[in-house]
């Protein structure tokens, strides 16, 4: 129960983030974030009274509801930024990542870790449907170097790790755009953040059938930190130039630009 807690509290803070700043219509931005709210304060609130203070099944009931919520909640964020709209085309001229019709790839990013998400958490919720049917409680960390494993503990696993993965992947994307991340490091990340999302995605939800699903995860991993390389990058650049724009500097020397 902790963990989904934590999770969920986590989740609905990007949620607002993300409709914060990405483009959306009004309404869907509320919709949104009341329904989000109302699902993990529910989620949690019965989650935690559940889980530590007497297992009383009503509770865990409603922090199911509250889990439904927030996936629901998911569903409208996705609908919100599909990327193919018009409104949402970026002009031939604008310095973010696009196709040649100009579909905003930074969208197409956000869109595709929604997706992932929602998928994963399905995934999660399949293998829960199972509790108390063949699969007892456990603790992840409890079990993670244990050789062998069954078909719903191996299932569990991999979506702890992807829904982890995928909470990093949307920070990065939201921190991109608070540091307005553009030019040609972005057009080289947003293609490499996209198909790495999905490589991560299908390889941590199949490692309940197939041996080389790591292997599919390292693959989708190495793209994703190519993207985030390309992010820091920039960054630090970003944070050079406005220290020395700070300081007055109008030509600064190599060890003026490492003090920056």
């Amino acid at each position: 129960m902790l963990y989904h807690t934590i999770a969920m509290t986590v989740v609905a803070i990007e949620v607002y983030f993300i409709t914060g700043i990405v483009k959306m219509k009004r309404h869907e931005q509320k919709m949104i974030n009341a329904t989000v709210t109302v699902g993990y304060l529910t989620s949690i609130i019965f989650g935690l009274i559940f889980g530590y203070f007497g297992h009383n099944f009503i509770f865990h009931g409603l922090f199911l509801v509250g889990q439904t919520l927030v996936f629901f909640a998911g569903i409208l964020l996705t609908v919100a930024l599909w990327p193919w709209r018009k409104e949402y085309l970026l002009p031939p001229d604008s310095p973010k990542s696009k196709t040649k019709n100009g579909v905003d790839l930074e969208r197409v990013a956000f869109f595709v870790m929604a997706v992932a998400t929602l998928i994963s958490a399905s995934f999660g919720a399949i293998t829960g449907s199972f509790w108390g049917n063949g699969h007892e409680t456990f603790l992840a960390e409890d079990l993670i170097r244990t050789p062998n494993k069954t078909m719903l503990q191996k299932a569990i696993i991999g979506h702890l790790h992807i829904m982890v993965t995928l909470v990093a992947v949307a920070l990065t994307l939201i921190v991109g755009i608070w540091m307005d991340f553009k030019g040609i490091l972005h057009k080289i990340a947003m293609p490499l953040m996209i198909i790495g999302t999905i490589v991560i995605t299908i390889g941590a939800n199949s490692v309940v059938w197939v041996s080389w699903a790591h292997t599919t995860i390292y693959v989708g991993s190495v793209f994703v930190m190519l993207a985030a390389l390309m992010y820091v990058i920039y960054s630090w650049d970003k944070l050079i130039k406005d220290r020395i724009a700070e300081l007055g500097i109008k030509k600064p020397n190599g060890w003026q630009k490492f003090k920056a």
